[in-house]
């Protein structure tokens, strides 16, 4: 591989990072609505 492993290690890092990101957002939002469901009964 030219360059070595060290530029494909840093963008499965960051593509990582973004997942997990998206993923708390995720469930932070999906949080949200479940209280705001639960107050409307």
């Amino acid at each position: 591989m030219a360059g070595g492993p060290g530029p494909l290690e840093g963008a499965l890092r960051e593509w990582h990072g973004g997942l997990s990101a998206r993923g708390r957002a995720m469930l932070s939002g999906a949080a949200e609505l479940e209280g705001h469901l639960a107050e409307r009964g």
